[in-house]
């Protein structure tokens, strides 16, 4: 980063004439955004601050090809954070925007991550953790219920979007994977079967989701849970968010404490949100929505290994894929895509 470039930008946030500072380059996530942290000093206000810098030509643009053409007014992330700010969420501060040089200068929430706190935890302290992501996840949809729909955020998962992510992982997780082509026959029966399950998703209640609400976007902060990377924030499927954070694929929770944590979330959704339901029905859903999510993101690891050159991904594909195949046998009718996925993927085979 240019130290000459960003001093104006300093001076206007910390409202001082000079400031000496440094800029240091931060671990980025799967997108094409950078971050940067700037130090200020021990006694400047604020001390550090983060600058997220993105190609301000795209800022504007869908990453997704079946919305490539989509164009958006304001940069998402600074709608849905001024939407969640309005609810008294826990989202960082914006200091200062930039949006046609690609610039925005955030409050710094420091480096801890959730996924830091429980990787290797034992199951009680994983329970602790989550159980306050479960509570933070209620907060942010009761604000939705309540507060109405965001203004500025008019994106959702229709059919094409939802179906495009079931589909990108055979053309990532497959075809790209083992250079093989399927055949239209198998082309043809998962496309069919992914789209009956589109169909059911579309049916569930439709809210507002974070869509990647797991350990590394859940920052910990005097012992409190802070929310980042929600620019991708859309309406979709209820049960989409509790999804992404108990089947994160970079952590891996038991089968029983995902369980115990299911139940909490119902009670504690009835309680907040004042919205009785049957945790059957709920569970049926739960799973059907985490198979459609979980092939995504298996897919999605490939692609940002093959297009984006970044292979840091695909240490979590392996568990991504052992989530899919304990889907594949929770959801009702997928013995056919199940066989043609196995022909393959070893790795999904029963």
């Amino acid at each position: 980063m240019d130290r000459a470039a960003l001093a104006p930008y300093i001076r206007r946030i910390t409202g001082r004439p000079e400031v000496e500072f440094s800029v240091g380059k931060m671990v980025g996530d799967a997108s094409t955004r950078e971050y940067f942290r700037i130090d200020l000093g021990p006694d400047a206000t604020p001390k550090s601050l983060v600058l997220m810098k993105f190609e301000a030509e795209r800022a504007l643009a869908s990453d997704e090809a079946v919305n490539a053409e989509e164009r958006i007014e304001e940069l998402p992330f600074l709608t849905v954070q001024r939407y969640l700010s309005q609810g008294g969420l826990p989202v960082p501060e914006v200091l200062l925007a930039d949006v046609d040089h690609g610039l925005v200068f955030l409050e710094d929430l420091g480096d801890r991550l959730l996924m830091d706190d429980v990787l290797y935890a034992d199951d009680e302290t994983r329970h602790r953790w989550y159980s306050k992501a479960i509570d933070l996840l209620v907060r942010f949809q009761d604000h939705n219920m309540h507060f109405g729909e965001a203004s500025g955020i008019h994106r959702r998962f229709d059919k094409d979007l939802l179906l495009w992510e079931f589909e990108h992982y055979l053309e990532w997780g497959i075809e790209a994977l083992y250079e093989v082509k399927m055949t239209p026959a198998e082309r043809g029966t998962c496309r069919e079967v992914f789209s009956r399950i589109c169909d059911r998703l579309l049916g569930f209640p439709q809210m507002l989701v974070h869509r990647d609400f797991q350990s590394r976007n859940l920052m910990v902060r005097d012992g409190a849970l802070a929310l980042i990377d929600f620019q991708d924030t859309l309406y979709g499927p209820w049960p989409y968010d509790l999804t992404a954070l108990l089947f994160d694929s970079y952590v891996v929770l038991s089968e029983t404490l995902r369980d115990r944590l299911i139940r909490e979330y119902v009670e504690r959704f009835e309680k907040v949100c004042g919205s009785g339901f049957d945790l059957d029905a709920f569970e049926e859903q739960f799973y059907l929505q985490a198979l459609q999510r979980k092939t995504k993101d298996a897919g999605r690891f490939v692609f940002i290994d093959k297009v984006r050159k970044n292979p840091s991904f695909l240490q979590y594909l392996p568990d991504t894929l052992g989530y899919v195949k304990l889907l594949l046998s929770k959801v009702e009718s997928m013995a056919e895509v199940w066989e043609i996925l196995g022909r393959y993927e070893e790795r999904l085979r029963p």
